[in-house]
């Protein structure tokens, strides 16, 4: 692997968080980050890899950067998620339903911006945005339940897994 080269990192990064190796895939993104400093890519899959490890404040203010850098980019959609779950996990559920709501405007069948989109209406008993919310996520993912939402994305502590199965469970995602 080129030491020079942030876009390798970026991709073995993102793959080992995939793949369930979320610390060393954060350590990847650092290094990502700190051989460019401008990847936008890389600013906002660490943001939604630091929600995953519980460090939800440094999740929105990589999200934030990476809109920043890159306003007008195609993956836009998953800088906003990114922000959204991180801003989940900070119990800022309006802003986290506001920003899922925001990225499933762009893209509607985004699977991480219509579970935290699901969650935050949970959280907030918004009757009409839940009704709204399970049927995206069930269209989206037809198999997705409680039980199997961390085969995709993995909290690593406790209490977020908590947060996060308990929001989709109040939104009327199936067991």
């Amino acid at each position: 692997m080129d030491r020079e080269d942030s876009v390798e990192f970026l991709g073995a990064g993102f793959a080992m968080v995939i793949f369930g190796e979320v610390l060393d895939g954060d350590a990847f993104l650092d290094q990502s980050l700190k051989v460019n400093p401008n990847l936008a890519g890389a600013w906002h899959i660490s943001g939604m890899t630091k929600a995953c490890i519980g460090t939800p404040g440094l999740a929105v203010e990589h999200a934030e950067h990476a809109m920043r850098l890159s306003p007008h980019d195609p993956q836009y959609f998953v800088m906003l998620s990114s922000a959204a779950l991180g801003h989940y996990h900070l119990e800022n559920y309006e802003k986290a339903l506001a920003l899922a709501e925001a990225a499933l405007r762009d893209r509607p069948n985004f699977l991480l911006a219509a579970c935290v989109f699901a969650a935050s209406a949970g959280k907030l008993d918004i009757n009409l945005k839940i009704e709204t919310a399970i049927i995206r996520l069930i269209d989206t993912e037809p198999g997705m339940r409680v039980s199997n939402v961390g085969k995709w994305l993995a909290f690593l502590q406790p209490e977020d897994a908590k947060r996060w199965s308990d929001g989709l469970r109040a939104a009327g995602l199936p067991n």
